[in-house]
This record gives structure tokens, sequence and C-alpha cells, in this order.
């Protein structure tokens, strides 16, 4: 763990980014190996912020990063998605939908190799993503039912006049 300019306690030094240590973080309650700040793991390599999209048991968590690479072809922006497999440290404890830094790490298992570093909170464009996609089921739904009475009302207009 590199210490800062500074020298501060509160912030820690991770490959020239300045990460705030997390007030849990060093208590005996959360020990944990594979922590940046109370176990034995460093950080390197790439890094960057993305949102949790998936929490699972064994503290992992899955984060989505998206980026924008420049077709010269098309001359347009293409939106690329990238989702990798994280440690979730007890000290940190990220949720889905939050913002999170993640930082790589040597491989921590068969899937991660890299760990959370940093949450940021909550993101509000992920809460309304989620409103989003439940809103248009429930509108598809509704839309699913009001045609199958349409075709059950076709469906006995057609057999009456059969008789």
């Amino acid at each position: 763990m590199a210490k800062s300019k500074k020298d501060n306690k509160n912030e820690v030094n991770f490959a020239g980014v300045i990460v705030k240590v997390p007030e849990k973080a060093g208590s005996d309650e959360y020990k944990d190996n594979k922590c940046p700040f109370c176990g034995n793991v460093k950080v390197r390599g790439r890094n960057f912020i993305g949102i949790v999209v998936g929490k699972d048991t064994h503290r992992t968590a899955t984060i989505e990063n998206i980026s924008k690479t420049f077709v010269p072809k098309y001359e347009r922006y293409k939106r690329k998605r990238k989702k990798i497999r994280a440690h979730n440290p007890a000290c940190i404890n990220a949720g889905v939908g939050d913002r999170v830094r993640v930082f790589e790490t040597k491989p921590l298992s068969k899937t991660k190799n890299f760990v959370i570093v940093e949450n940021f909170g909550l993101k509000e464009e992920y809460l309304q993503k989620v409103q989003r996609i439940e809103e248009d089921k429930k509108h598809d739904k509704e839309k699913e039912e009001k045609r199958q009475t349409e075709v059950k009302k076709e469906e006995k207009k057609a057999n009456k006049k059969k008789e």
C-alpha cells in the first residue's frame, strides 16, 4: 500500500490515483486477505469506473464498463460494453447500481482479476434505467392482454357467422 505525498491516513495513492480509505478498513470485524487496504493484495495495471450490475456471494461483483470508441469508416462513435468480475471487499460492500472504481490485481480466482477500491454511491441513471425496463414490461404485458382479448372477440364473431 503506497502512501500519498501528503501522508494523509485517509487517502492512498494507487498507481497515480488517490483513493479514500474506507472507514471500516483495518478494523478486526472486516479482515479480508484479498482487500487492498487491510489485506496483502497489490493493485496494478488497468483501472476504470463502472457500475455494479450484479452482486454474488463470496464477495464477488459483476461490473459493467461502457466506453466509446471511434469507428473511422463510418466517422461515428460506437459504444462498447464490457462486463468483468471483481472482488468486493467487506469494508466497501458495494451494492447493485453503485458507481465504483476498479483496479487490476493478480488473479484472485478463476474469473476475478480486479478488486473494487472505491464506492461512489448509487447512480441515478441506473435506477431510472431499471424503472424504464419495468414500465416497458408492464406496458408490453397490457398490450399483449389487449391483443388476446381482441383475438377472442374475433373468434367469437367468426363462430357466430359459421352458425
